[in-house]
């Protein structure tokens, strides 16, 4: 009977440390993490209750409360990274927040937690959940310009923008991202501000007067091409009619 439920614990404990690890890359304020943590931690000491020599057992109660210590320093760069390389990562980066949300909602209905916190916590996890596709799109975007291909980029900010446009999301950096977004994609600045985008590995370089002239004629160079392309592929079929 023991073992059958140190294994659930186990389980449990497991899957948790997962979201936490999620939680703590991709939403800002450490709240959420220190109290996910904290449940992570109560399920350690369960686990200790039924296991208390059990080696397992002793290090995840230790590395929990070492945990709970570090999540004391607020700091974001370097920790938070919500970019991701591919649809399928997104997703599941998102599937972790929606356990870390369902979380919430259980510590709440014990009262571990009140409404009002349980609002901001959602809050913060709507919005890294709202991020993870938004800004891994901006990334895809600066890569683009990085191989002078400019079209593209100016495809991917867009679909940075109609993502943000889209959501309902009160934080009042949303605002001011669709704002700066349409400065992007009119060349009128090459990245998002640090307070929303702390992930600048991808930035190009500053903006020069220059540049809008380079990027012109080169979007209009690749504008041609295709168009050239196209017409090339109509005649193609128009000598192979009968």
């Amino acid at each position: 009977m023991i073992k059958s439920q140190l294994r659930v614990l186990k389980s449990q404990y497991e899957e948790l440390q997962q979201v936490i690890a999620a939680v703590d890359q991709t939403v800002e304020p450490r709240a959420v993490t220190r109290f996910l943590n904290q449940a992570g931690l109560d399920l350690a000491k369960s686990m200790q209750e039924l296991a208390p020599e059990d080696g397992y057992v002793l290090a995840a109660v230790a590395n929990t409360e070492e945990l709970q210590r570090e999540l004391q320093n607020e700091v974001i760069e370097g920790r938070v990274y919500r970019i991701r390389e591919s649809d399928s990562q997104i997703a599941l980066t998102q599937s972790q927040l929606d356990k870390a949300a369902t979380v919430l909602t259980q510590q709440h209905s014990t009262g571990a937690i009140s409404p009002e916190e349980l609002n901001t916590y959602k809050r913060h996890l709507m919005w890294a959940h709202l991020m993870l596709p938004t800004l891994s799109y901006v990334a895809q975007g600066h890569q683009a310009i990085s191989r002078s291909e400019y079209l593209p980029a100016k495809a991917f900010y867009q679909k940075a923008k109609v993502a943000v446009n889209n959501s309902n999301h009160p934080d009042p950096r949303r605002a001011q991202m669709v704002t700066e977004l349409t400065e992007i994609i009119e060349r009128q600045r090459r990245s998002l501000s640090k307070e929303i985008m702390v992930e600048t590995n991808f930035n190009p370089p500053p903006l020069v007067e220059s540049d809008n002239t380079v990027d012109d004629q080169t979007e209009g160079t690749q504008s041609s091409s295709k168009s050239a392309s196209n017409k090339k592929k109509k005649e193609s079929v128009s000598k192979k009619a009968p």
